[in-house]
């Protein structure tokens, strides 16, 4: 049968425009189910599936992800804990991912936040609000109106192909580690980031972005908010860290500046990120400062 499919004759093309159809369809299938099977382990899926309802939650970027180890709180305070920091994602992705895990889990007693240079300056993180980190979410209704809006011919494009879909999460192992990352990793600064320094020009909408993500945290829950190490040089560091001062005296929430914390490149894998060590060291750091233990 399948040696007569594939010898060219007008009288098969039927059978073979059939035939990779079903393959298409077939293909469709499986990279849909395998797709559900491996979004059901990441992040963003037990955020709108309300699968996590911490006690303890940690929010930022991929700083936050990397420095602060929600296993280790949970394992000395008793305390359920979840990181829900994103890579890459500044000061409006953090709001909408809050935003998102305050309407779909419960409200934990205490929120975590760590900030940076960035959340004065939205357009230096990597993604402003690239809306196509979450095109493989895109069964969440909340994800499916910004999408619409926004991409609507790409939208229809993985209605039909829903296995195209950006692979920006799946590149992240099982959570074995309640949402948080770690990289056991010497220092390495191949860009020269920790000699080079750079200016940051503070902008109005950046700070809005921030008040409201501390408003929304501070709602039903005890917030403390950190400046988590980094050996980056800021030119105007002084001003950064004033500005940041006064967002949180007008929120009237607890700040830490720890960003000359650990000072020493055996506890960092990049000029922005602690490694292993540096992370337990960090985070054992925090416990004993907001929990007291």
């Amino acid at each position: 049968m399948f040696n007569n499919l594939f010898i060219f004759n007008s009288k098969n093309v039927p059978k073979a425009a059939v035939f990779v159809c079903l393959l298409l369809i077939l293909g469709s299938i499986a990279s849909y189910f395998t797709y559900n099977i491996r979004l059901k382990e990441h992040q963003i899926y037990k955020i709108f599936h309300g699968a996590i309802n911490a006690d303890v939650l940690i929010v930022g970027s991929s700083r936050a992800q990397y420095h602060i180890d929600p296993v280790l709180i949970e394992a000395r305070t008793g305390l359920k804990s979840y990181n829900i920091g994103i890579s890459g994602g500044g000061s409006s992705h953090q709001l909408f991912i809050l935003e998102q895990y305050l309407k779909h889990n419960k409200v934990p007693k205490h929120i975590i936040i760590n900030v940076e240079y960035q959340n004065l300056q939205e357009n230096l993180f990597a993604n402003k609000f690239d809306i196509n980190m979450y095109e493989l979410f895109l069964v969440e209704k909340d994800i499916f109106k910004l999408y619409s809006k926004q991409r609507l011919s790409r939208l229809i494009y993985l209605m039909i192909f829903p296995f195209e879909a950006n692979d920006f999460f799946l590149f992240i192992p099982k959570d074995t580690s309640n949402g948080s990352r770690t990289f056991d990793r010497k220092y390495q600064d191949n860009e020269g980031l920790t000699t080079r320094s750079f200016t940051v020009y503070p902008d109005k909408e950046s700070i809005n972005l921030s008040k409201e993500l501390i408003m929304l945290a501070k709602r039903n829950s005890q917030v403390t908010v950190v400046y988590s190490p980094e050996l980056k040089l800021i030119n105007n560091e002084r001003e950064v860290i004033d500005a940041l001062n006064i967002i949180m005296s007008d929120e009237q929430v607890k700040f830490y500046n720890h960003k000359h914390y650990l000072a020493d490149t055996n506890y960092f894998f990049d000029a922005y990120h602690l490694n292993k060590i540096g992370r337990a060291k960090y985070t054992d750091n925090l416990i004993k400062l907001i929990f007291n233990k």
